[in-house]
């Protein structure tokens, strides 16, 4: 996996950059079912498990986004 060098040398270069991980897990019935990478979850500062619907939305792109020719816009069906 390159994610962990990745991880290991911006914690070794810049010990004061805040590393964080967002890994959501499927839960079933509360609980959750998987189990997230230890090698990556060791080199962060903090992680969380879930993304909240509202995080999750404030996220995307707008449906269409200006370049310098015609605007790239988003598939109806995303």
């Amino acid at each position: 996996m390159l994610t962990e060098p990745a991880l290991k040398l911006i914690k070794a270069d810049m010990p004061m950059v805040k590393v964080g991980i967002v890994l959501p897990m499927k839960e079933d019935k509360g609980v959750n079912i998987n189990r997230p990478n230890q090698r990556l979850v060791k080199h962060a500062d903090w992680v969380r498990h879930y993304i909240k619907d509202d995080e999750l939305s404030a996220s995307q792109l707008p449906p269409n986004v200006q370049t310098k020719k015609k605007p790239a816009s988003k598939p109806n069906h995303w």
